[in-house]
């Protein structure tokens, strides 16, 4: 009887897990998030990588029932759009085994995300999001922003897609309006943006794996990014930090406070779009 693992929305560098999988006695099998593959990543989806192809159209039930037929090793996320679908699958077939239920929105919609941190007590950039002019021009008085750098963003998308940098000085309108209403790389309407201050500095990634709940290390990524415009995140490099960079340590220790802390809040509000 072959083992089977399951793989929501495996795109792009995501289908490598199905060849490791395979070769080690276990069959990929791919669920789609969506009813068809996302238009924006056609070019990364390579069917012919998986033992079998799903998709989901809002019938849940059905979905759980089909993943639970494989009796799969794993439930695993490809990409971003797959988070909150894999834990609902998973919470639904292994009920405590998987992340906290009530954080899903946090670990996929960006402002849940920044009030799960700022709410846990662990330093972080000043965020709001809001539908509204008027609500994101107060907030930036309330917090002395107004005319600061800013980032502006979807809530729900993925990479540096719809990322604006308003320069210090600059109005900030003009991208808010651009971005509202616009459709993101996962086919999501932006119903609500993300405004934050600018931090300047280098960026780095913490990679992480947990088990039975404890945290270890896998890499600390320094990026290296460009701008085009007023679209930052054009990637141009990534170095590993060796072990022993004495920056590995100290972000390492901060990404454990956000992932241990802000685990504890309970009361993010679910998002409407993803």
């Amino acid at each position: 009887m072959p083992r089977h693992v399951v793989l929501i929305d495996p795109y792009s560098e995501a289908a490598e897990y199905a060849n490791a999988f395979r070769a080690r006695g276990v069959e990929p099998v791919a669920v789609l998030s969506t009813p068809a593959p996302l238009k924006s990543y056609l070019h990364g989806w390579k069917p012919e990588a998986f033992h079998a192809t799903h998709f989901y159209d809002g019938d849940f039930a059905k979905l759980a029932e089909t993943v639970r037929g494989y009796d799969p090793v794993a439930v695993i996320p490809g990409n971003e759009s797959a988070v909150r679908l894999v834990d609902a699958v998973v919470e639904e077939l292994t009920p405590g085994a998987g992340n906290v239920p009530a954080l899903s929105a946090a670990r996929r919609d960006k402002w849940p995300m920044a009030q799960a941190v700022a709410s846990a007590g662990v330093p972080h950039l000043r965020t709001f999001a809001t539908a509204s002019e008027e609500e994101a021009a107060g907030w930036l008085r309330e917090n002395g922003l107004e005319g600061q750098a800013l980032v502006l963003k979807p809530r729900c998308s993925g990479g540096t897609d719809g990322v604006h940098k308003v320069e210090a000085g600059e109005d900030w309108r003009p991208s808010f309006r651009r971005l509202l209403g616009s459709v993101n790389m996962f086919d999501l309407t932006n119903d609500s943006i993300v405004i934050q201050e600018f931090a300047p500095g280098t960026e780095f990634v913490v990679d992480t794996y947990s088990v039975d709940g404890r945290m270890g290390l896998v890499a600390v990524v320094r990026y290296s990014k460009s701008a085009r415009g007023n679209r930052i995140g054009v990637y141009d490099a990534e170095d590993y930090l060796q072990p022993d960079d004495p920056l590995v340590g100290v972000l390492e220790s901060y990404t454990r406070q956000v992932a241990t802390r802000s685990a504890s809040v309970r009361d993010a509000p679910t998002p409407r779009s993803c």
